[in-house]
């Protein structure tokens, strides 16, 4: 198709006399248009194929679909260096066949490839020779639709579906003159109103492809650049689809006021008439409503987008028009079905539509489900069915809609496993289908390529990192929760090395917070959507917000059956309340049994219904673990009260410490130093296995001293703080490596003397910032204490845990012992008590990280006794857990731990227990399973009524470092006879213990650490979502 001269070729301009030169170029071009024409004479593209391919695609058959465009596109018309505007369509028809089987970066590489010809080509519409624009007359098959009737006055035009256009020119002289390419004319007819579409639709998808990015994009720069030089015939009919275009090329750049009055300018051609594009003008234009919150302007433009869609034959704008037009009648909280949905499935099915029907009944079955229709859902749902099972849309976009609509039907047939089976189904799907994921991978690609700037950065963070919102709820439940089930840990690391690099350092510990609430959250069945659920309607009231007591109300009003479950849970636990917690005889055991078997039964109910919600449009906040501004966090915190917080990214550890008026911020930097001397300590402190004695004289040694001092040294380096100074108490939150650190251990030296940080302030730990201050609940001074007996050390005798309950029993007034044949599974069980004592063996997370047991069980084994079942309801089990029984990788100095996520055993754990509704957990880190540990236990329980948490505490370890240890009663103690034994001053027996617990109200205390003030060019920003430039 085309003459390129070369230097050194026969046709290099020096070769010949100019007139030769001239003539053959010429004769080449003429000869070279006859032959084009005889190739495309009668023809037109793209071809009648590609027509049939396209109705493919839109009865689900996207893999057939899209071979058949891949081939068509193989035969496209190519110049010698690109191909033409016809392989506009091939990409994006190939890209929407990857769009809808959830292959996004592919799909996005071919919107992109269409996007890119359009620019390189974008005066094509000056080239069609167009003809006077007609009334349309309706083709004989093509059906009226049935479902309503347009209130727009205007009448569709009639569309060739072949205009000649011009590929070409006729002046080679002045190529021959400039040298390079050739192209002869060439006329033959091309279906501008396909290559429009196919062009706009490219625009639409890649805009929701891109997100937020899409802004920051250099082809959507070009693209707006070139639409907007109005790139067609001045005053010609024509003009409304360059319109159409540019205002879609305005929504990719972020612009929807310039976008809605582009589009609204585009919607008749030549001031008259529709066109095969007023569909998806009408359809942007309903969706810049919606997001604007004007439902009734959205729900008009959707049904008027239906009508165009429809006799112009665009099954694709016709289903999106459709849907969101049922998606606003919800929002606009119907009491009858979506008026259009009966009479469009018919229409349908007449013209054999088959994605579309499959559509319109999900649209339908959701409709019916929402309205408490279930049999009619049902039935919807299994007319769906069928065309599922034929076609391979099944697997694709629209088949994870049908399984998460048919989740709640399911749910609402209190059908449990089965809804979770289909609720699963559609997050395989989402997570590499899910839009929302996407634009968190391409804005984390932007950063860290170096694209954007770490201000731009932090602002696309903070919108793809968000918690879902009311409105993300209300028009996309499914990506909502796709984003919340899915972990992605790193773009959240990426978010904080940005804030850093900034110097916003406080928004930094905003979002290391946001990155450890999305660990755990992401963990957790819906991604922690039940969990909240489950806070926000049976939590204590005081532990709410002012918002979320306010949304508790609303939901209750719009959940009468959850309503009242919840009331009849409420009468069952307080049933329970009045019968003694270990049952006395028989007789009492079967009241109890019946009791806890009822509320089993109702927290079931319960639990199934809170899955409806939570597949639901139904808006809730995230409310556990709760999140904190710094400045609340500040305000939270007592006088004489630092937060010491840690946060490990996959390139660095970093660490905060934080008081009410002052704050310091540091890298740690040599972690690998850092992990050795941990190891040196801990092994200094007789760690090396789970049982492994230690000898009597290791007691006396007193090297652990300066090891842990040099630990303390190396996390403190190079920031300004001074644990020298004198302060009150001292929160942690570790992360990574430093779960492992018993900071009650570390040392300073004060006055020429070393001395332990427990016996300096008191010590207390949080797996979150947020659940580091007091959260408004109320702390029980007397309640109910359990004790579970067990064995706390392998070998020990039933003796010896009776033994120690009897002592604990004489300081604990009302204390109830109890066996592992419990009356109930112990996850219903635990609400009996307000406290309990676990003297048994755990071992974590062998099976799972929530398949341990709290209470080690030997009957029921039904299930019940996990972790992960204390997270459901009933909420609110003992506020105060001890565990002195716990097993973690620091009892073995660290030989044997997950290296990639250090401390994920203890992290979740210590959340998992709070999910669940405990305020305090006390657990060991390595269990010593002797006397002193009974001692502590039994003196931090005593003080619990007249002390917080963390003085009940420390106070229990500086007793029990002044008592005398007796060999006899501690198996881990190595017996040498003739020599006295010492105190339990020895770390071993008191470190490995961590305080978990919000602390409560402030009281006056003495100021806290150390710590010069900040920069002034440190100075907080006020909202991480939009931060200040340093």
């Amino acid at each position: 198709m085309t003459v390129q001269s070369m230097p050194g070729s026969m046709f290099h301009r020096g070769a010949w006399p100019f007139t030769t030169r001239l003539l053959l170029a010429l004769m080449a071009a003429w000869g070279l248009a006859a032959s084009c024409h005889g190739q495309y004479a009668g023809q037109r593209v793209p071809t009648v194929q590609y027509q049939a391919t396209v109705r493919a695609l839109y009865d689900g058959d996207y893999v057939r679909a899209l071979r058949s465009f891949q081939s068509e596109g193989r035969g496209a018309i190519k110049t010698a260096t690109t191909r033409w505007i016809d392989s506009i369509c091939y990409h994006a028809m190939i890209g929407e066949c990857h769009y809808q089987m959830g292959q996004l970066p592919e799909a996005l590489d071919h919107f992109t490839s269409a996007i890119q010809l359009h620019v390189a080509y974008s005066d094509w519409l000056t080239h069609v020779q167009y003809r006077p624009l007609e009334p349309g007359r309706p083709r004989s098959q093509r059906e009226q639709v049935t479902w309503g009737q347009s209130k727009r006055a205007s009448q569709p035009a009639h569309f060739r579906d072949s205009m000649p256009i011009q590929m070409g020119r006729l002046d080679a002289n002045e190529a021959y003159r400039q040298g390079g390419v050739v192209t002869p004319p060439k006329l033959f007819g091309i279906d501008a109103v396909e290559i429009v579409r196919a062009t706009s639709l490219a625009i639409r998808r890649r805009t929701e492809l891109l997100g937020p990015t899409s802004r920051h994009d250099a082809l959507t720069g070009q693209l707006v650049a070139a639409l907007a030089a109005r790139p067609g015939l001045p005053n010609h009919w024509s003009e409304c689809w360059i319109d159409v275009q540019l205002g879609l090329a305005h929504l990719a750049a972020g612009q929807p006021a310039q976008a809605k009055t582009s589009l609204q300018r585009s919607l008749l051609a030549a001031g008259q008439f529709d066109h095969p594009l007023t569909g998806v003008a009408l359809f942007e234009l309903g969706r810049i409503a919606l997001a604007e919150g004007n439902l009734r302007e959205a729900a008009g433009y959707f049904e008027e987008a239906t009508y165009s869609a429809a006799y112009y034959g665009d099954i694709g704008v016709l289903e999106e028009a459709f849907r969101q037009g049922a998606v606003v009648h919800l929002l606009a909280n119907p009491k009858t079905v979506y008026a259009p949905l009966p009479e469009a499935l018919a229409w349908a099915n007449r013209n054999r539509y088959r994605q579309l029907t499959a559509s319109l009944l999900v649209s339908l079955a959701e409709n019916q489900a929402v309205l408490g229709n279930t049999a009619a859902a049902d039935q919807t749902l299994r007319e769906a069915s069928g065309l599922f099972k034929r076609r391979e849309f099944a697997a694709g976009r629209l088949g994870a809609a049908y399984s998460f609509v048919g989740s709640r039907v399911l749910f609402q047939q209190k059908n449990t496993a089965a809804g979770d089976a289909a609720v699963a189904r559609a997050m395989d799907f989402m997570r590499q289908g899910s839009l929302w994921l996407f634009h968190v991978a391409l804005a984390d690609r932007l950063y860290v390529d170096g694209v954007v700037t770490a201000r731009v950065a932090t602002d696309l963070y903070a919108t793809v990192l968000r918690d879902p919102q009311p409105l993300d709820w209300s028009l996309e439940p499914m990506e909502s929760l796709a984003v919340l089930v899915t972990p992605h840990p790193v773009p959240f690391e990426h978010w904080f090395e940005a804030a850093v690099k900034r110097k916003a350092h406080e928004d930094a510990l905003e979002i290391s917070d946001r990155a450890r609430r999305h660990r755990f959250l992401a963990t957790l069945p819906y991604g922690g959507r039940l969990d909240s659920l489950r806070w926000l309607l049976d939590g204590p009231e005081e532990f709410l917000d002012a918002q979320a007591r306010l949304l508790r109300r609303d939901l209750l009003v719009s959940l009468p059956g959850y309503d009242r479950a919840s009331k009849e849970a409420a009468v069952a636990r307080g049933r329970l309340a009045q019968l003694p917690p270990v049952a006395a005889d028989a007789p009492a055991a079967a009241v109890q049994g019946k009791e806890l078997a009822d509320l089993a039964a109702i927290s079931m109910i319960q639990e199934t219904l809170l899955r409806e919600v939570a597949v639901s449009r139904q808006p809730s906040d995230l409310v556990f673990p709760p999140l904190r501004r710094t400045a609340d966090l500040r305000k939270a915190l007592p006088d004489g009260s630092a937060v010491l917080a840690f946060f490990a990214t996959s390139r660095g550890t970093y660490a905060f410490l934080i008081d009410n008026t002052r704050y310091d911020y540091w890298a740690v930097g040599n972690m690998a130093a850092l992990s050795a001397k941990l190891k040196g300590f801990l092994r200094d402190l007789g760690l090396y296995d789970a049982n492994r004695e230690v000898a009597m004289n290791a007691l006396d040694d007193a090297k652990w001293k300066q090891s842990g001092a040099e630990v303390l040294e190396l996390i403190l380096k190079d920031s300004r703080a001074d644990f020298t100074s004198h302060f009150d108490e001292l929160i942690v939150v570790p992360d990574g490596l430093f779960w492992y650190v018993p900071f009650e251990s570390l040392q300073v030296v004060v006055d020429g003397q070393s001395e332990s940080l427990i016996s300096r302030f008191r010590i207390r730990y949080a797996p979150t910032i947020g659940l580091a201050v007091p959260d408004g609940r109320r702390r029980k001074t007397v309640g109910r204490t359990g004790v579970a007996l067990g064995r706390l050390f392998p070998g020990d005798a039933d003796a010896v845990a009776q033994a120690a309950f009897d002592e604990f029993a004489r300081a604990v007034p009302g204390a109830a012992a109890f066996s592992s044949r419990l009356p109930a599974p112990s996850s219903i069980y635990r609400v009996a008590f307000d406290s309990l004592v676990v003297l048994g063996d755990i071992q974590a997370g062998k099976e799972g990280v929530y398949s341990w047991e709290p209470i080690p069980v030997e009957s029921p084994k039904k299930g019940g006794n996990a972790l992960g079942d204390w997270i459901r309801l009933p909420l609110g089990g003992p506020q105060t857990v001890v565990l002195p029984g716990f097993h973690t990788a620091t009892e073995s100095g660290l030989k044997r731990y997950d290296s990639k996520m250090p401390g994920r055993e203890m992290f979740l754990s210590d959340c998992g227990l709070m999910a669940g509704g405990t305020r305090t957990v006390l657990l060991s880190r390595w269990r010593t399973g002797g006397q002193v540990s009974f001692d502590l236990v039994r003196e931090f329980a005593q003080e619990l009524p007249h002390a917080t948490p963390s003085e009940a505490w420390q106070r229990a370890v500086l007793l029990a470092r002044e008592s005398r240890i007796d060999p006899a009663t501690e198996p881990r103690i190595g017996a040498k006879g003739g020599v006295e034994p010492p105190k339990a001053e020895h770390p071993f027996f008191w470190a490995g213990y961590m305080l978990i617990d919000p602390g409560d109200a402030p009281r006056e205390a003495p100021p806290g650490p150390e710590m010069p003030p900040p920069p002034a060019a440190e100075a907080p920003a006020p909202d991480h979502a939009a931060p200040v430039d340093p």
